[in-house]
């Protein structure tokens, strides 16, 4: 078989997590490669607009974009998880403005 790049687990990710995020969560964590791991479980918090799925990212600089994304989303419960400090601050001002 074809070996899947980046981009075809990410597709599969995100149509499976559209209607059960956690088959698509176990799909994500059946990946043997960190980096297509960590984008798998990004695509999952993105499509399902749930941080929590962020946690599960290993890579911090991925973990921390991912967070961004859900503080662009509305959800400033992760400005406290964000290890990047200007990360961090953005988020923390994005918040006060909101």
């Amino acid at each position: 078989p074809a070996k899947l790049t980046v981009a075809d687990v990410v597709e599969r990710a995100r149509e499976i997590a559209a209607s059960d995020p956690n088959s698509a969560a176990n799909y994500c964590d059946s990946q043997e490669r960190p980096n297509y791991k960590d984008s798998c479980y990004n695509a999952i918090s993105e499509t399902t607009k749930t941080s929590a799925y962020c946690d599960l990212i290993d890579s911090t600089t991925k973990r921390d974009s991912c967070y961004s994304t859900a503080a662009l989303e509305g959800d400033f419960t992760v400005c406290e998880k964000i290890t990047n400090k200007y990360l961090k601050q953005s988020c923390k001002a994005l918040e006060e403005v909101s």
